[in-house]
């Protein structure tokens, strides 16, 4: 049996990893042909240093970014589960941030990897992610992660039902950032567009007066569309 690199050396590794994946396409292609996404993911697991961890997650979500062969050997290398248990509470902002960011990178324009993420509980913990008061550092990333869920239906679906409507409704105060408001307000909109029901429970979850501003928000879009 080999001996296994000090965590530092393995860190370091990530890293270069994580500049040749900047390099663009190329330099992604490479890493992947090379083997070099499942010693990543092992950084990633349970039982490391959660900085180890934090860089990681960090590396992935270079990696994973607009990259269809990435994103699969991501996830082949089994790193959603790993990322999913990153977000919880226990866990620093910053690296519940790069959870958010990779999982976010990891859904993007990609079904299967969705469907593993609601199917460990990714969606669920966004959510959480998104009204926790100690993370709110996190809340950006996490509101970009959760934004791949607003479709296709069975996205949406589990989006709702793991209590996406409040939390979002909830990140419209006046007291959140404006990326914060602008994010979850697009994602409302998106719920709420012909769908009653996403209407009833923006609504019942005090947003009222928001269904009526997208109500003109709608008539304005298909106004235009009109005239074009």
């Amino acid at each position: 049996m080999g001996t296994r690199q000090p965590r530092s050396e393995r860190e370091q590794a990530a890293r270069d990893l994580g500049k040749h994946a900047q390099s663009g396409d190329a330099g992604r292609e490479l890493i992947v042909g090379l083997g070099g996404i499942p010693p990543i993911v092992d950084l990633l697991g349970a039982g490391e240093a959660v900085s180890s961890r934090q860089e990681a997650a960090g590396v992935i979500a270079q990696l994973a970014f607009q990259h269809d062969g990435c994103q699969d050997a991501i996830r082949q290398a089994g790193a959603i589960p790993w990322l999913v248990d990153l977000l919880g509470s226990i866990y620093s902002p910053a690296a519940r941030k790069r959870a958010a960011v990779a999982l976010g990178h990891l859904a993007d324009g990609h079904l299967k990897n969705k469907m593993n993420i609601m199917h460990v509980g990714g969606v669920k913990s966004l959510v959480t992610l998104v009204r926790s008061v100690e993370a709110r550092k996190a809340k950006v990333e996490a509101l970009y992660a959760l934004g791949q869920f607003c479709e296709p239906d069975p996205c949406k679906t589990m989006l709702v039902r793991c209590g996406g409507i409040p939390a979002l409704v909830g990140s419209l105060g006046d007291n959140e950032p404006m990326q914060v408001r602008t994010r979850a307000r697009r994602m409302l909109l998106v719920l709420a567009t012909g769908t009653e029901e996403h209407q009833r429970l923006i609504k019942e979850s005090g947003g009222e007066r928001l269904i009526l501003s997208l109500y003109d928000e709608l008539d304005e879009h298909y106004g235009s569309d009109a005239k074009a």
